[in-house]
């Protein structure tokens, strides 16, 4: 479901896996999506995501991000 002036909802489907998310976020022009195996995507425009390498399988539970931090 998305929006491009947040009064007219169009119904899609986001081209992501079948992965569990467990956070999401969104952060200097992108969205990331974080989530069980060390998973992590990112969108610019929240319909296509790309994979991006984490260098964990553990389970990410969250994502943060801050000013001169990044995201963690």
């Amino acid at each position: 479901l998305y929006s491009n002036d947040y009064t007219g909802w169009i119904v899609t489907t986001a081209m992501l896996p079948t992965s569990k998310f467990n956070g999401i976020t969104y952060y200097n022009n992108k969205y990331f999506a974080v989530g069980n195996g060390g998973v992590i995507y990112a969108s610019t425009n929240g319909l296509n995501w790309s994979s991006v390498t984490s260098g964990t399988t553990d389970n990410l539970n969250s994502i943060a991000c801050g000013e001169n931090t990044g995201c963690v």
